[in-house]
C-alpha cells in the first residue's frame, strides 16, 4: 500500500486570496454511540512555507502509539488549533451533521478566543459536505474538499490533534 504525503499544494493557493486557511476535520462519525469531535488548526502564509511535520498524515493512517507525539509536532507547526465538541445527547437530539456543524464551530470559536480571526480566512473541510454554514457559521468562507485529511498537510493536522482528544 502506498502512503500519500500530506502537501500544502492546496493552502499555498488558498492563502494568496485569503489571510488564513482553517483546516477542519471530525472525529468519532463512525461510532455513532458517543461524542463527536471536529479539530481545526489555522494556518497563515508562514507556516505554510514550513517543512510539514515529520510523520503527519490523516489520523486513520498514524500508528495510534505514535498519534501523541505526532499531534504534538502538529499543534507546534499551526498558528493555533483547537477541538470542539458535540455530545452524545445532542448527536441524539439534532442529528450527526447538526452535531458536526456544532462541533466545527466550538473549535473555530476556539480558534477565535487564540486571536484568529475566522472572518479573514478560508475553512478547508474534509468531505463533501458543508456542515458549518447550515449549524451558524454564515460568515465564514467554507471548502469542502474529498480527502482533505489525506492530501493536505493543515487538514491532517487538524484530524491527527483531534484523534489525540
Amino acid at each position: 500500500m502506498t502512503v500519500v504525503e500530506p502537501r500544502l499544494t492546496l493552502e499555498r493557493r488558498l492563502l494568496r486570496e485569503h489571510a488564513i486557511v482553517i483546516a477542519c476535520d471530525e472525529v468519532g462519525r463512525g461510532a455513532l454511540a458517543g461524542p463527536v469531535a471536529v479539530g481545526a488548526v489555522a494556518v497563515d502564509a508562514v507556516r505554510a512555507r514550513r517543512r510539514v511535520p515529520e510523520g503527519l498524515r490523516d489520523s486513520k493512517l498514524v500508528p495510534e502509539a505514535r498519534r501523541p507525539v505526532v499531534a504534538e509536532r502538529a499543534a507546534g507547526w499551526v498558528q493555533a488549533s483547537a477541538v470542539g465538541w458535540a455530545t452524545a445527547a445532542e448527536v441524539d437530539a439534532v442529528g450527526i451533521i447538526r452535531s458536526l456543524g456544532l462541533a466545527a464551530l466550538r473549535a473555530i470559536n476556539q480558534l477565535r478566543d487564540q486571536g484568529v480571526v475566522p472572518e479573514d480566512g478560508i475553512v478547508l473541510l474534509d468531505g463533501n459536505h458543508d456542515y458549518i454554514t447550515p449549524a451558524g457559521g454564515s460568515g465564514l468562507h467554507v471548502r469542502p474538499v474529498v480527502k482533505a485529511d489525506r492530501d493536505c498537510a493543515s487538514a491532517a493536522a487538524a484530524s491527527v490533534i483531534a484523534k489525540v482528544a
